[in-house]
């Protein structure tokens, strides 16, 4: 598990909110499952390529909802793997 350190504190103060002590214990800590072998990542690694992982996923929403992906005719798979992942 990863520490946040305080980031839900910070974005409460932000929205002009003040979040209850138990809310605050309650969101110190993310768990995240992974397959990735203990030997060579950390806690805090994992949680670093998550949040990573995470800004991809926000960055392909955005682009479906500003370029109208679904219109888009289906095309074969690894055409549209390497248009995500430029491979």
């Amino acid at each position: 598990m990863a520490k946040t350190d305080g980031v839900c504190a910070e974005k409460g103060k932000r929205k002009g909110k003040a979040l209850a002590r138990q809310t605050l214990e309650q969101k110190k800590y993310h768990i995240l499952l992974t397959n990735l072998p203990q030997e060579s990542f950390d806690g805090q690694q994992v949680y670093e390529l998550y949040s990573l992982r995470w800004q991809i996923e926000l960055l392909l929403k955005a682009w479906k909802s500003v370029f109208d992906l679904e219109k888009v005719k289906e095309m074969k798979k690894n055409v549209s793997n390497a248009i995500y992942t430029g491979r």
